[in-house]
């Protein structure tokens, strides 16, 4: 368990072994990794459906990778069509 999972597993809901956040918490989850200078490699969002997840959208940004990314990540996990689901964060460690 990294830094990030152990400070955010309250608030997290894990399905299949993947950290998934609310979008409040996701978005902490990304300002957090900004302060540790841990770079977003991408965000999945996800519909929750019974005890399964269904993918609905990704932000990939491994291209960028040495870049951050986390303002494209917050614009990302805030898009209109990302409401109500929830989110994977993936990001160097």
């Amino acid at each position: 368990m990294d830094l990030i999972e152990k400070e955010f597993s309250n608030r997290a809901i894990i399905l299949g072994g993947i950290y998934l956040f609310q979008q409040s918490d996701a978005i902490d989850v990304v300002n957090k990794c900004k302060e540790l200078q841990l770079n977003i490699l991408g965000v999945d969002s996800y519909e929750i459906i019974g005890n399964s997840i269904l993918p609905k959208e990704i932000l990939d940004c491994s291209i960028n990778a040495n870049e951050g990314n986390w303002s494209e990540a917050i614009r990302f996990i805030q898009e209109p069509f990302n409401q109500g689901l929830v989110f994977e964060i993936v990001y160097d460690n």
